[in-house]
């Protein structure tokens, strides 16, 4: 019970510093996004189950603070999550290459599909920034994946270590 809060208040603390100082590093409309990131490194460490909650809690938080078309980014984020659950299987998640090929055809995808909702559902066409803002922003990302995945392993191995203590004699 305390991990759901503990996970809750993690993905409500990286939503708010994605939205707050990751927008400072942004150059015009292309910014550094790193709860996608954290939704393909659960597909690639997590449970299905425990994954699945992470992924639709994380997106349900986006969807909640910046997205205007309401369930947008919990549908994209757990559609990633089982992508990258199943890639997990095929891709070594050591080899840092095809980590970041993976990660940003992610967020080319992740693109494409906000542009055809944004086209179903409120009747704008953006097309135009798949190339301004969408493929600039899957290079960049491609980039930092590796960097920000040896971060995240980084957090788990301190998340999941435990305090060793030495034998006493009775």
């Amino acid at each position: 019970m305390i991990s759901l809060f503990v996970l809750i208040a993690f993905i409500f603390f990286a939503v708010i510093f994605q939205i707050t100082l990751l927008d400072f590093f942004s150059v015009g409309a292309v910014g550094i996004e790193i709860t996608p990131i954290l939704v393909i490194y659960a597909g690639f460490r997590f449970d299905v189950v425990y994954g699945s909650i992470f992924s639709f809690l994380l997106g349900f938080f986006v969807d909640s603070l910046i997205s205007p078309i309401g369930g947008l980014y919990t549908l994209i984020y757990v559609l990633f999550f089982y992508i990258s659950f199943i890639a997990s299987a095929k891709i070594n998640a050591d080899n840092t290459f095809s980590l970041s090929w993976f990660t940003g055809i992610c967020f080319l995808l992740q693109g494409v599909l906000i542009v055809l909702f944004y086209w179903l559902i409120l009747n704008e066409n953006i097309v135009n920034s798949v190339f301004e803002i969408f493929v600039p922003q899957a290079i960049l990302m491609g980039i930092l994946s590796p960097f920000l995945y040896r971060i995240l392993m980084r957090f788990e191995v301190l998340l999941y270590a435990e305090g060793r203590q030495a034998d006493r004699r009775l």
